[in-house]
C-alpha cells in the first residue's frame, strides 16, 4: 500500500497478477526439476542449516543444492523452445 499526495491509501492494482505470475513460475519449475540437498562422497544427504543475512532487507545466505530434471519427459520440456 502507498500513500498518495493527500494521504489516502492506494493499493497496487496489479498485485494479484504479480502474485499469480510468481506462483505459476515456481509451480512450473517444481514440476520439471527435483531440488534436493547436496550429497557427500558416499551419497548421503548433507543437512543444511538455514542462515540469514540481516540488514535493511533480510535474505538467506548462499547455499548449495542439487537441481536435476525429474524425468526424461521433463528434460524434453526443458529443452523445448517456447511458442
Amino acid at each position: 500500500m502507498l500513500l498518495d499526495a493527500i494521504g489516502l491509501l492506494r493499493v497496487c492494482p496489479e498485485r494479484h497478477f504479480g502474485d499469480q505470475a510468481f506462483f505459476l513460475l515456481i509451480a512450473s519449475m517444481l514440476s520439471v526439476f527435483r531440488i534436493s540437498p547436496p550429497v557427500d562422497g558416499q551419497d548421503h544427504e548433507i543437512l543444511l542449516e538455514p542462515k540469514r543475512k540481516t540488514g535493511l532487507i533480510a535474505h538467506p545466505e548462499p547455499f548449495t543444492c542439487v537441481i536435476e530434471p525429474r524425468s526424461e519427459k521433463a528434460t524434453g520440456r526443458i529443452r523445448q523452445k517456447p511458442n
